[in-house]
């Protein structure tokens, strides 16, 4: 068994490589940058698009992030395998794979794969991991974090939601150790919509040095906004309030997030019977918990550290990649 792999987790605006220590759990080291995938497509569609040219492509910017890990720790890094996950395995990424399908089993051994083994050239085996899908819905890359997640819960794998907020929030649904159904909520894309392209961004303003728990009435407010009205009528409260001196800029800051994050969570308010994992830290953790509070969920939820949530995509990558190399 490895005790080293090199976690590769490649969104579509940042790349993050890792040196992960399955023995001792911890990251060994890190070289983190904005090239996504998106980025990096976009350079070779001005080019050479087939398929050999992308594989050639992405690799030669995996050669230059390892160059970089591999100066940053003082370690010598070839032949160490390379687990990625997220939009690589996707149209724009290196190689495009089908998504696994529902119900998808938590300890990933049923997720569509792609390796690709060392060479000279590039002495690293490479494994791409795919996705997942229901009818409506995909992710990539989530569902790899929750495969790292289960392995640090001590409850059965059953009856659960897990949250993911972000960009693309995710709600996932586990029974018996399978994810059975998800949804994503547009709800961070939303809000940077909002607050950069729309009228609404003359009435808000940026937390400013006032700790976050300053705001949460306003916040409260908003989501109690969310629950009462329809959403695009919610949102232009946001207006009059700036318009009728109800809220200074930062409050209605707060009171937009309130509005969007509530009409999320709005769609798991009649779910107390089942126990809620929230999957996210810093400022998205204080606002998700007063959601939680105010919608009644508190006493059957659970919010997972930011260690936990740091290294779950680190813990995802090895565990999956021991179910392959088991399986081989």
């Amino acid at each position: 068994m490895n005790k080293f792999i090199l976690s590769c987790d490649w969104g579509t605006s940042n790349f993050r490589l890792r040196l992960w220590n399955n023995e001792a759990n911890a990251v060994e080291g890190e070289f983190k940058s904005d090239n996504g995938i998106h980025k990096i497509s976009s350079q070779i569609n001005e080019g050479d698009n087939s398929a050999t040219n992308r594989t050639i492509y992405f690799k030669e910017y995996l050669k230059t992030a390892l160059g970089n890990l591999s100066e940053s720790t003082g370690q010598n890094i070839d032949h160490i395998p390379i687990i990625a996950s997220g939009m690589i395995s996707s149209s724009i990424g290196m190689k495009e794979l089908p998504y696994s399908t529902l119900p998808f089993d938590i300890s990933g051994k049923s997720l569509e794969n792609h390796f690709i083994q060392a060479d000279t050239d590039f002495p690293h085996d490479l494994l791409i991991i795919s996705g997942v899908c229901n009818t409506n819905d995909v992710m990539r890359g989530e569902e790899t974090e929750l495969v790292g997640i289960a392995t640090t819960l001590k409850s059965e794998l059953e009856n659960l939601v897990f949250i993911m907020p972000g960009t693309h929030s995710k709600h996932i649904y586990v029974n018996n150790g399978k994810v059975v159904d998800f949804q994503t909520f547009m709800t961070g894309e939303v809000f940077a919509l909002l607050t950069q392209n729309s009228i609404l961004k003359n009435s808000i303003s940026p937390t400013d040095n006032q700790p976050i728990e300053s705001y949460k009435n306003h916040f409260i407010d908003g989501l109690s906004q969310s629950l009462e009205k329809p959403i695009l009528q919610s949102l232009f409260s946001v207006r009059t309030n700036q318009l009728f001196k109800r809220k200074n800029l930062t409050e209605n800051y707060f009171y937009l997030s309130g509005i969007l994050i509530g009409s999320e969570l709005k769609a798991i308010k009649s779910t107390t019977s089942q126990k809620v994992i929230f999957c996210c830290n810093g400022k998205m953790k204080a606002l998700y918990k007063f959601g939680a509070e105010k919608l009644g969920l508190t006493d059957s939820s659970v919010f997972l550290s930011a260690q936990e949530m740091d290294l779950a995509a680190c813990r995802g990558q090895y565990t999956i990649y021991q179910k392959i190399i088991a399986k081989a």
